[in-house]
């Protein structure tokens, strides 16, 4: 099971959003099973009290387990935790409008006027559901950025490579073209012609419709170059709306004679 069908499977029996997050997560963090419920089970529901969306505050004590700071003399680890932790609560309020569960759920869980607008809404059963899946996407992407080598960082896009995966991960965040837009693909040609069997992601959750010219140039030289060192599929990483689905299917009929293209929601599913 991936992460986040394992943390689904575990809301879906009824542990709160924050164990659910957290004990998907438990064999990295070095948890077992009852240690990872237990220290996740009084988060819910934002702390009871409509605060931090439970699911959230289970992803950021993973990356606390994993990048937290323990020994006194260590500020590297303290810099690196506050940049997770930074990192997780911007991308979540971003793909969930925000971090804070009153919000979210639209009332005040923490009153019984509240509680039972969810249950008479089912938003514990239909809308919470997705606030797990959303922190466990978010919450992977962290991980595979900060555990990567880091190729180029920029403020439109940045690129990691991937070894556990062998991929090359472009994740794009702002608008560019020409010269902003080629520069990153460039150097994911480089890394993926050092690296046999690389394949290629492309985090498209917050990117764009491409400027024609830079359309003409991924399909005449980009995949075709691709192709050339050895990649064999694209993948391409979206949102739950899928977006950019006439963007990505035309970049995929285009080259689909090369390369095999996949539609993903999370680097786990490679």
């Amino acid at each position: 099971m991936t992460h986040k069908e394992k943390a689904l499977d575990y809301f879906g029996r009824k542990f709160h959003c924050s164990q659910a997050v957290l004990a998907a997560f438990a064999p990295e963090c070095g948890f077992t099973e009852e240690q990872a419920l237990k220290l996740g089970a009084c988060f819910g529901s934002g702390m009871r009290k409509g605060e931090v969306c439970g699911a959230c505050t289970g992803a950021l004590m993973v990356l606390g387990a994993l990048y937290g700071q323990y020994d006194e003399a260590d500020l590297d680890s303290r810099l690196r935790a506050n940049e997770v932790n930074e990192k997780m609560m911007e991308c979540f309020a971003k793909v969930c409008g925000s971090y804070i569960c009153n919000d979210l759920l639209g009332c005040d869980i923490s009153t019984p006027e509240g509680r039972k607008y969810c249950l008479d809404n089912n938003l514990f059963t239909g809308f919470c559901p997705k606030m797990v899946a959303n922190a466990v996407d978010v919450l992977e992407q962290i991980i595979v950025e900060t555990n990567s080598e880091k190729i180029y960082l920029s403020e439109f896009c940045d690129v990691f490579y991937v070894e556990e995966k062998n991929v090359v991960l472009v994740h794009w965040k702002k608008y560019c073209e020409l010269e902003q837009y080629r520069t990153p693909l460039e150097l994911a040609l480089k890394v993926i012609k050092e690296h046999p069997g690389c394949n290629y992601v492309a985090d498209t959750r917050d990117g764009f419709e491409d400027n024609p010219l830079d359309t003409l140039w991924v399909a005449d030289y980009f995949m075709p170059k691709a192709k050339e060192y050895g990649c064999e599929t694209i993948y391409f990483i979206i949102d739950s709306n899928n977006s950019l689905r006439e963007e990505l299917e035309g970049q995929e009929k285009d080259s689909s004679a090369l390369l095999g293209f996949r539609y993903i929601f999370g680097m786990d599913e490679i």
